[in-house]
């Protein structure tokens, strides 16, 4: 039985089919490039150390055959694709010296291909910083074999940020091989795009990279058998009949190049180097004259291709919005610490940065990024997660994907705790701005010194007391990457000048909104802006405004149930005069607990909801959500990723999903002249304007039909492999909302970036000076995004243009960075990202 469910997952996931055909050739001459690899699952088939040393004997087995076939005819010698860095960084660091040699020398000759990515990532959850970690390792093999590393490859996983060809093109990577899975959950990828090389641009227009989706995807010569047996020499499947038919169907589709990259990836995930290909090949050049075979290396064969081929090539630009997120929803609680730990690990190295960037720990700092990745990275667990979740196999598995998460947050935090180490008086507070640009926000202290607040000149700073005796107050007009100073003092809190905020029992205000909630179903029944008059919530929309909203099974329209509460409990939690925030507590299907904290600020046109679950364990099949319908006439709906945003539909690419979105930080809802901005803090996808997952059920959409309402859609178990089948205890889901008039993708982003990246407190401050700004902006839509020490002395200040359009800024602080043209005046186009170096 055990072995049945194997072969029929590694038949339905991998996409097989059998091969059987003519073996004539087809009617024109063809030159196929066989691009072989192994498929890197870091996990799945294997627990994720024995992957990591299958991978070690896949690249040592490989190089061996590329010696055994040095004197067979070019094209037949072998080439080996190991697909990602991952295992060969782990490989390198145990190597001896002969096997190094080896490997530079195979990687120099063109035998081993090297390329640029670190795994194969789920795009949609990473960090701008991530992308540049996820690349950081191709400068050490290039520096290491001296030869240069344009190429990537991504398998498996269908649909990727457009932050990804925006990183591969400022890292110096000019084509990205795509082999996505054959057909489990790849929506309109394969259908729109497979066989179709184009070339994608980044936000900006200008930079890009080229792009072949392979039709065939990544598996069309795996063979289930191995699954089952362990054979290292599975059954040949490069066949006559198999290749040939897909030719002449090629050929009826009007596929016009002379050149088909097609990969090669033999056994399953994790699969082996094919020993007999080389002389497979070797025999059918000779059978077969007019379709030649060549063993090649993406950069080889991509190359070659686009010299032949390029200036035919069709340009597109957009999000191909990715399919596979969703699965991060399985595990939301864990998915939401490594997110939360990349914005720490962001801060710590900026921190770092400023204080001391002579003792900046690169090598910890790598470890942490790496950490994070392998979460980040699309092999979340066993094959047979969801048919036998109690299977030590398994979870040996997700305890393994687990402690990535939680080693990462670990890691940032003892790397954030030791710069902010204090060594002053304990009655001092440092508040930190860790961006460019300048920020008023609230600071918590959990274990003040005292009540009172004042300035390092002595002027009161209003503060308040807040549940369990933290103090909280309001850092007000922190400059860009420098720090305010405070000092707490015996005595009571001081007041605000103005009236501050107030709480009922069931509404909350400041003197820029009023929040209501319904007293019958404790969702939000009213965000009043006071000074216009403007409503935000739209309460003509079937779900309320944060609404729980469960769906039981895989159909919204069958499953749907609300949290529809007779008898909500209301307590106030804050009730001023800096903070006012009141819980709710409601029963909701399938929940043993179900709070709410909504909070607002002095003097802030913030408003907070901290949604907190209790589960139960549940593996039917099963989605949460909460509903955010917003009231603008004629909204759009626009989101945010790594160095741009997009507009749902407008802004994708063809193809794209649609089911879902996956979001750096923000989603955003206006019409003219008014919109909501809500900040997803820990979960890290939404659907548009009704609940469209599961997509096995609801279908794969074409295009939405929002009307200005999201859902935040924070838990699901829909897949049927590899993610968890459970997850149950208390989870958290913080939102900050900010009202706005017109939308401004810039005030947007900078918002987002507050939230996500904080003010930081250091406790006991510091007796050391804080040294000037190392680089400041004068237009705040250009920030500084990332700061890093680099050898020698310099920083990597790492610019981008926040707004939808062309923006100019002038440079100071006390580094000269270095600009193409030699003056201190910077221009950007939209959303466009620059480094620097800066002494």
């Amino acid at each position: 039985m055990k072995n049945s469910i194997i072969a029929l997952i590694a038949l339905a996931f991998c996409g097989l089919a059998p091969g059987n055909g003519s073996p004539s050739e087809p009617g024109r001459d063809w030159e196929i490039h066989l691009i072989h690899h192994t498929h890197v699952d870091i996990g799945y088939t294997n627990t994720q150390d024995e992957v990591m040393r299958k991978q070690w004997r896949n690249l040592e087995t490989a190089m061996d055959l590329a010696d055994a076939s040095a004197d067979m005819p070019e094209p037949a010698r072998f080439r080996w694709n190991p697909e990602v860095n991952w295992a060969i960084e782990t490989w390198l660091d145990q190597a001896g010296e002969d096997e190094k040699d080896r490997f530079i020398r195979q990687v120099r000759q063109g035998s081993v291909g090297l390329d640029a990515m670190f795994s194969n990532m789920l795009t949609g959850l990473m960090r701008p910083e991530e992308f540049y970690r996820a690349l950081a390792y191709k400068g050490e093999l290039e520096l290491m074999t001296g030869k240069p590393i344009d190429s990537a490859m991504i398998t498996d996983v269908p649909g990727w940020s457009w932050g990804l060809g925006a990183a591969l093109s400022q890292n110096g990577v000019k084509y990205l091989s795509i082999g996505t899975n054959a057909g489990h959950r790849i929506g309109h990828v394969l259908e729109d795009w497979g066989d179709k090389p184009f070339y994608w641009t980044s936000p900006t227009g200008k930079d890009r990279v080229l792009v072949f989706i392979h039709g065939k995807g990544y598996s069309w010569f795996h063979t289930p058998v191995t699954l089952l047996t362990g054979e290292t020499n599975p059954p040949n499947k490069f066949t006559p009949g198999r290749l040939f038919r897909y030719l002449r169907e090629l050929d009826k589709r009007g596929y016009p190049y002379s050149i088909l990259p097609i990969r090669y990836a033999v056994g399953a995930d994790n699969g082996p180097p094919d020993p007999e290909i080389s002389r497979v090949v070797a025999e059918w050049n000779e059978k077969y004259p007019r379709v030649q075979v060549r063993l090649t290396t993406v950069s080889e064969s991509f190359s070659e291709f686009e010299r032949r081929h390029g200036k035919e090539l069709p340009v597109f630009t957009g999000d191909f919005t990715p399919y596979w997120e969703d699965g991060a929803a399985s595990t939301a609680r864990e998915t939401a610490i490594a997110r939360n730990a990349a914005e720490k690990l962001e801060t710590a190295q900026v921190l770092w940065s400023l204080l001391d960037p002579g003792g900046f720990p690169e090598a910890r700092f790598h470890q942490a990024w790496n950490q994070v990745m392998l979460f980040n990275e699309h092999t979340w667990g066993a094959w047979n997660s969801i048919t036998v979740p109690d299977a030590k196999f398994v979870k040996s598995q997700w305890d393994w994907k687990k402690t990535r998460a939680l080693e990462a947050d670990q890691m940032a935090e003892d790397l954030l705790g030791e710069i902010l180490k204090a060594d002053g008086a304990g009655d001092r507070v440092s508040v930190i701005n860790p961006h460019s640009w300048t920020v008023s926000g609230p600071v918590v202290l959990p274990n003040p010194a005292g009540l009172r607040v004042e300035t390092s000149d002595g002027k009161p700073v209003p503060s308040q007391v807040l549940a369990g005796g933290r103090l909280f107050f309001m850092a007000g007009d922190v400059d860009g990457f420098t720090e305010n100073r405070y000092l707490l003092t015996d005595g009571p809190p001081s007041s605000p000048d103005e009236a501050g905020c107030k709480v009922g029992e069931n509404w909350l205000e400041n003197e820029h909104f009023k929040v209501v909630l319904d007293t019958e179903r404790g969702n939000v029944s009213s965000i009043l802006d006071k000074r216009s008059g403007t409503e935000y919530v739209n309460n003509d929309f079937e779900d309320g405004f944060n609404e729980y909203v469960y769906v039981r099974g895989r159909s919204p329209r069958l499953g749907k149930r609300k949290s529809r509460d007779p008898r909500p409990g209301f307590r106030v939690l804050e009730s001023g005069p800096l903070v006012c925030s009141i819980e709710v507590e409601r029963r909701a299907p399938m929940t043993d607990s179900l709070k709410t904290e909504v909070a607002i600020y002095a003097g802030l046109d913030r408003i907070d909801l901290i949604n907190e679950l209790d589960r139960p364990r549940v593996r039917s099949k099963e989605g949460v959500h909460f509903a955010f319908p917003v009231k603008a006439d004629g909204p759009a709906v626009r989101y945010d990723l790594a160095w741009g945003a997009a507009e749902v539909d407008k802004d994708q690419i063809t193809g794209a999903c649609k089911n879902y979105f996956t979001p750096l930080r923000w989603v955003d809802v206006s019409g003219p002249g008014h919109g909501l901005q809500i900040t997803l803090i820990d979960a890290p996808l939404f659907e548009a304007g009704a609940i469209t997952a599961d997509a096995t059920r609801v279908k794969w959409l074409r295009q939405t039909e929002h009307n200005g309402s999201i859902y935040s859609y924070v838990m699901n178990n829909y897949w049927e492999t590899n993610y968890k089948a459970d997850q149950p205890g208390v989870t958290r889901f913080r939102y900050a909302l900010f009202p706005h008039r017109e939308y401004d993708p810039a005030e947007n982003s900078r918002r987002g970036l507050e939230v996500a990246r904080p003010l930081v407190a250091a406790a006991g401050g510091s007796n050391r000076p804080m040294p000037e700004p190392p680089i400041t902006t004068s237009n705040p839509d250009i920030i500084v995004e990332s700061l890093k020490p680099t050898p020698g002395g310099a920083l990597t200040a790492r610019l981008v243009n926040l707004a939808g359009q062309e923006r100019t800024a002038r440079l100071g602080g006390n580094s000269k960075c270095q600009l193409p043209s030699g003056s201190d005046e910077i221009t950007l186009e939209r959303y466009q990202s620059i480094n620097l170096e800066c002494r």
